[in-house]
């Protein structure tokens, strides 16, 4: 019998149209920035195909992400697996680099940095200017990696390339989220997106099940007694 502790297997059931929709917008978020660093590697300079092969493929990358998450919202909770994979990427790999926003902009200087580090790249087409902005600007470092800096450490150098291909998948709209909401809620915003993206992950979804019932239950007993 199934429960949270021993559940079944693939062995045990066998796939379903929604197991089989599941694996692949799981595999084709995950694999997407590696077949785009791929393709950097075998880039031969700026003028050929798979130079902007990888840019377009870098510019496209939040717009994919977002088919996939809408994808996953409108079958719900079939797809709560892949839906967790998305959140636990944008919380381990993104943290460092939401964080770095989201200070920034609690200063009020998000839009100045973007508008002068964009400027660096202004001699290239829009779509290179972006990614170009994102990859070198947005993307850091985080602050305990800094002591390898001077030394040109190879997993730095390693980190930041995953960051900086993994990120353009839902980074960009939480750094649109900063450049529209006021300076003062930036810092808030970030940990609130992080509590929330632990709540989704930790608890078992027959927690959230019991959770959503006990919010209806509170918001129906509100609006029975200002009626009353």
């Amino acid at each position: 019998m199934e429960n949270d502790i021993f559940p079944r297997t693939e062995n045990d059931t066998p796939a379903t149209p929604a197991t089989i929709l599941d694996r692949r917008l799981t595999w084709l978020f995950l694999l997407w920035p590696a077949a785009l660093m791929a393709i950097a590697w075998l880039s031969n300079g700026p003028d050929s195909i798979q130079h902007w092969l990888y840019e377009l493929g870098m510019f496209l990358s939040p717009v994919l992400a977002a088919v996939l998450v809408g994808i996953a919202l409108h079958h719900r909770p079939v797809l709560h697996h892949f839906l967790k994979v998305v959140v636990v990427l944008s919380l381990v790999v993104l943290a460092a680099t939401n964080f770095r926003c989201a200070k920034t902009a609690s200063e009020g200087n998000l839009l100045q940095a973007l508008t002068k580090d964009y400027n660096i790249y202004s001699t290239r087409t829009p779509i290179e200017g972006l990614v170009g902005l994102y990859s070198k600007s947005v993307v850091t470092p985080p602050s305990f990696l800094r002591p390898f800096n001077d030394q040109a450490h190879w997993l730095l150098l390693f980190l930041l390339i995953v960051f900086q291909h993994y990120s353009m998948l839902t980074s960009p709209f939480f750094l649109l989220l900063l450049l529209i909401l006021p300076s003062f809620l930036a810092i808030p915003l970030f940990w609130l997106w992080v509590l929330l993206s632990v709540l989704y992950v930790v608890p078992p979804q027959r927690a959230w099940g019991c959770m959503k019932a006990g919010i209806v239950r509170v918001s129906a007993n509100l609006r029975r007694n200002r009626r009353s």
